[in-house]
């Protein structure tokens, strides 16, 4: 119960959105992030249940990536075989979207990225505006190549117009190969074993086994998510909101 929920509450609202950025989604409402984690608790409880089923039949306490195939099969969700050194190689190659950095360039006219604290001459920075607005000031002592020039000024970050963002990392989640996580491996193994015990206190998951249960379940909801932004641009919206996400589960359902 409250573990359940503290696992829970570790896949935050950025992991989310990636899925979304993967599905095409370009703005997701807050109240769309508590279902659509309601969504995945409940899909992953009927997966599991399956595969322990599998696992069980087969007189043994670890589940396996077979036992997985099978389960997602029943489903009919079925994943194409590969080889499981593969999809590490595959997984292992994915990065996530580029922090924007500042520059040190940027932040100041005449400082340099191999300038530091103890070699950076700050007479270059900093300026004493009654010196600068006198006759008497010398600028050659200040300024590197001479003349008269003004003090250099901060430049102004530039700002790009809304949704241009976005769309980028759309395009750079969409670039991806379909084995990149997008949630964090840790709190999604923690929540996979936290379920798997309501079932069976003993059983235990290999590595392959946990992987193919999560791209399982990205693949999933990047579907639901995908059909969701048609139900929002069949309403004239462009906000995805929890009714969306609820109308294409009672299609799926019927």
């Amino acid at each position: 119960g409250n573990r359940l929920l503290f696992v829970k509450s570790n896949i935050k609202n950025s992991s989310i959105q990636r899925l979304s950025y993967k599905a095409g989604i370009e703005s997701l409402s807050n109240l769309a992030y508590e279902e659509i984690r309601q969504i995945l608790i409940t899909y992953l409880k009927s997966i599991i249940n399956a595969i322990i089923v599998y696992t069980k039949n087969a007189n043994r306490k670890t589940v396996f990536d077979l036992d997985v195939r099978y389960a997602l099969k029943a489903k009919n969700r079925p994943i194409a075989l590969g080889d499981s050194t593969k999809i590490q190689k595959q997984i292992a190659k994915c990065k996530s979207y580029p922090s924007k950095t500042r520059s040190k360039k940027t932040q100041m006219g005449g400082f340099h990225e191999s300038d530091t604290i103890d070699n950076f001459d700050h007479s270059q920075m900093f300026f004493d505006m009654n010196e600068v607005n006198s006759n008497e000031y010398d600028f050659e002592n200040h300024v590197e190549g001479g003349g008269k020039k003004r003090p250099p000024y901060p430049k102004k970050s530039y700002r790009h117009r809304p949704g241009t963002v976005t769309l980028r990392k759309i395009k750079y989640y969409q670039k991806q190969s379909g084995n990149c996580f997008n949630l964090p491996k840790a709190p999604f193994q923690r929540l996979i074993r936290e379920i798997a015990t309501q079932y069976d206190k003993n059983i235990r998951f290999s590595p392959d086994a946990l992987n193919l249960i999560q791209l399982d379940a990205e693949n999933y909801l990047i579907d639901l998510l995908a059909n969701a932004k048609l139900q929002t641009i069949h309403a004239k919206r462009v906000r995805v909101t929890p009714k969306d996400i609820q109308m294409i589960m009672m299609i799926d359902n019927k």
